[in-house]
């Protein structure tokens, strides 16, 4: 209801229609229903402003071909495409966008030590790119300088991009303890979103996910 105010009353803003499908997914993870909150978003915002959560539903969706389609349009989003190729499997233009991304995010870093989403990005294009040791740094960096005592509202996404960074190497033990920290907290991370997101699917026959994903 609040996000269908803030759509009549900014109709032209993405925020209220983030916070209408983070609904949809959050909850059940209705897929359908916030690509629908994005097809009519598209009659008042420009698809380009829509790219990152156009493609991430059809990550979910697992319509991998059709979210690189979406991808295409921009010239960033290094990180989303070489995931998305990764799900593809095809590893070398996968790893080709993990090292645009390390670049970028390297100089991010360089430009401010502090920057806790450069740290956090740079540590999942490591892990890309199979560098495991700097991967686990930066993702722990990132929730060093950003920590749940300083911001409980952004500080679980850090958390849980550690987790993805964990997943992606194969530490599936540490994976689950992030991930049973975040659903212990108020947080935006729920059960039916971790249930849809591929990033997870190396965690799916762990005892231990499992039983999380059965709560």
């Amino acid at each position: 209801r609040f996000a269908d105010l803030g759509i009549f009353l900014i109709p032209r803003d993405d925020m209220p229609y983030d916070r209408k499908a983070e609904v949809y997914l959050f909850s059940n993870g209705d897929i359908e229903k916030a690509r629908g909150v994005y097809q009519e978003a598209l009659e008042n915002i420009r698809p380009d402003i829509l790219i990152n959560q156009r493609s991430y539903i059809e990550i979910l969706a697992r319509d991998y071909q059709k979210a690189l389609d979406i991808e295409k349009a921009r010239t960033g989003g290094f990180l989303r495409k070489a995931d998305i190729y990764r799900y593809l499997g095809q590893p070398e233009q996968a790893a080709t966008y993990y090292d645009s991304a390390r670049v970028e995010q390297e100089e991010l870093v360089r430009i401010d030590r502090d920057d806790y989403v450069a740290h956090s990005n740079l540590g999942i294009a490591y892990a890309g790119l199979g560098r495991r040791e700097e991967a686990i740094r930066e993702g722990k960096l990132a929730v060093e300088i950003l920590p749940l005592s300083r911001d409980a509202y952004y500080g679980p996404h850090f958390i849980l991009d550690l987790a993805r960074i964990y997943a992606m190497l194969g530490e599936q033990d540490a994976a689950v303890d992030q991930l049973e920290l975040l659903l212990s907290i108020p947080s935006e991370i729920t059960v039916p979103l971790l249930r849809l997101d591929p990033v997870w699917d190396p965690l799916r026959e762990h005892p231990r996910f499992q039983a999380l994903m059965a709560g």
